[in-house]
């Protein structure tokens, strides 16, 4: 094997079956839910003195509710609590300073049982009886592509918290999650060089894994590798051993699966049954899958995302011991991370702004930046997704802190191919 700080790694894999569903098809029905959290009163209505805008009205002093969407239940609710308590924290950490313009936060959360249908009807619910005009959150692509429909017609800004395909763009949407440049560009080209070049790719059969194993599938050619094998499966699947007999059968160098909340948990149980040597790689395994698995199936695994509840920098310390003396949960991850930076992002953006309108507070969230847990990030002014650090990390048991950087870099800049989503046609 190649010279690596990630260990052993290696592989074995086959060939790939056709997807339950279409693209078209799952593009048009299917996703996943997010849950909605809600915080108080209107967070684009009013500043000092009672200012009246798009946002709602509101004077210095009154509440005003921020929405939020989180998969709490559903195959996401792994990742439920972690987000929800990271998103009051932040809330909290605000409204210890005097709230935004003089204005407390009230955090209202909603369920929409990661369902895109629900979270639709939720998202409605927020802004239309509850008055929020600002939402953070959602994680499944098909939710997020559901909700925008729903925010951009209503002019009320979604702040994005998770990892995604890329391809979303306009006024009304923002994004503390990675973009495929962001995360997944800079690791193929790691794995190559360090890992192996044969690759086996499993995954979800919607939006995110297609559009994501677009981009790796270009990344792997342009670093003179090969795919072996690419199948995409239901959700809800509960026995995977005909599709890990393909993987052995094709015996790749690594293998890459994107297979979504707990069915992935399940996928990497069923996979330590067999005889599987080689290098288990994801950009989606965080300390919400370590934990759903035993110490010996998670030691080895190799991620990446921007960010790790071991990154060492005063801000993430200070975070992590907050989220540790708040929640029933030992762990959070990316997706909580994300949220935690995206409502200090909207109270920044506001105080740039010096108001809570609507169309003043998109103009002042562009290029606002803060230290996060991460490391420093900021919001691209073109893209409104924001800058991002990129770690790669090797799991050595199934703990939070079983993580182990191997490789960081700072500040990735973000490249989104607005409206379009490689390797998916609607």
């Amino acid at each position: 094997m190649k010279s690596t700080r990630a260990g052993n790694l290696g592989s074995s894999f086959a060939r790939a079956s056709e997807p339950v569903w279409s693209r078209r098809e799952f593009l048009r029905n299917a996703g996943v839910g997010v849950t909605a959290l809600t915080v108080g009163s209107s967070l684009l209505a009013a500043c000092a003195g009672g200012e009246e805008g798009g946002g709602g009205g509101g004077k210095k002093g009154e509440p005003f509710k921020l929405g939020a969407l989180i998969p709490i239940t559903g195959i996401e609710t792994h990742v439920g609590l972690s987000m929800k308590v990271s998103t009051q924290i932040a809330v909290d950490e605000i409204n210890a300073k005097g709230g935004v313009l003089g204005r407390p936060i009230r955090l209202i959360v909603e369920d929409e049982a990661s369902d895109p249908a629900i979270a639709v009807q939720k998202a409605r619910k927020l802004i239309r009886e509850d008055g929020v005009s600002f939402i953070v959150g959602t994680l499944i692509s098909a939710v997020r592509n559901a909700v925008v429909k729903v925010t951009e017609p209503e002019k009320v800004p979604l702040f994005n918290p998770t990892y995604y395909e890329g391809g979303l763009c306009n006024k009304y949407f923002f994004s503390t999650g990675a973009l495929p440049n962001q995360q997944i560009d800079p690791f193929v080209p790691w794995i190559t060089e360090n890992v192996g070049k044969s690759f086996y790719l499993i995954g979800s059969d919607y939006v995110w894994p297609h559009g994501s194993f677009a981009h790796v599938k270009e990344d792997v050619q342009k670093a003179g590798g090969t795919i072996l094998g690419e199948e995409y499966v239901p959700f809800g699947k509960t026995d995977f051993s005909a599709e890990i007999q393909r993987i052995l059968g094709a015996n790749p160098e690594v293998l890459y699966p994107l297979v979504a909340g707990v069915d992935g948990i399940t996928f990497w149980k069923q996979l330590a049954g067999y005889p599987f040597k080689g290098a288990r790689v994801s950009h989606s395994v965080s300390e919400a899958i370590l934990q759903g698995l035993d110490a010996d199936t998670a030691k080895g695994i190799i991620s990446a995302a921007p960010y790790f509840m071991v990154v060492d920098n005063p801000a993430n310390k200070a975070f992590i011991d907050k989220y540790q003396a708040k929640s029933g949960a030992p762990y959070v991850d990316t997706f909580g991370e994300g949220l935690y930076d995206a409502v200090h992002l909207f109270a920044l953006g506001a105080e740039k702004a010096g108001s809570l309108d609507t169309e003043k507070l998109i103009q002042g969230l562009k290029g606002v930046g803060f230290d996060a847990p991460q490391g420093h990030i900021t919001i691209d002014p073109t893209t409104q997704h924001t800058t991002h650090a990129f770690h790669v990390a090797e799991a050595t048991g199934n703990q939070w802190n079983s993580f182990n950087i191997v490789h960081t870099e700072n500040e990735i800049a973000p490249a989104s191919d607005c409206g379009k989503i490689p390797g998916i046609t609607a």
